[in-house]
């Protein structure tokens, strides 16, 4: 007998912490509360060639907010969605939460904007 797959079986599901294509972003909760993302973004060229230079960037901390109460919040207006498998109460656990953002450019340029506005 063939066992059909269904949309609830976990094989659809990607794992825990799986980094993103070219960028990984992460949540972090230090000992006060404060929630903060960092993260790294693979760039590289137009180029076909497959020896074509990329780099890795690594990201500086961005403060997104005081307490886990504003997170959400913070979140929709930064745009950013949690991560297949990614649960927010791992925090309380000073665990990484991964998270995804459709446009790293734009994104870096908000937390750059606020940062410096702080």
């Amino acid at each position: 007998m063939m066992h059909s797959s269904t949309i609830s079986e976990p094989a659809q599901l990607m794992q825990k912490g799986t980094l993103y294509m070219d960028y990984g972003l992460w949540l972090l909760s230090d000992e006060t509360g404060r929630i903060t993302l960092t993260g790294w973004s693979e760039t590289g060229s137009d180029s076909t060639d497959p020896n074509a230079t990329t780099r890795t960037d690594h990201w500086p901390t961005y403060p997104l907010c005081d307490d886990r109460a504003q997170l959400p919040a913070r979140l929709q207006e930064l745009g950013l969605d949690l991560a297949p498998g990614a649960d927010l109460n791992d925090l309380d656990r000073a665990w990484d939460v991964y998270v995804r953002h459709p446009d790293l450019t734009a994104l870096r340029a908000a937390l750059d904007r606020q940062k410096t506005a702080r």
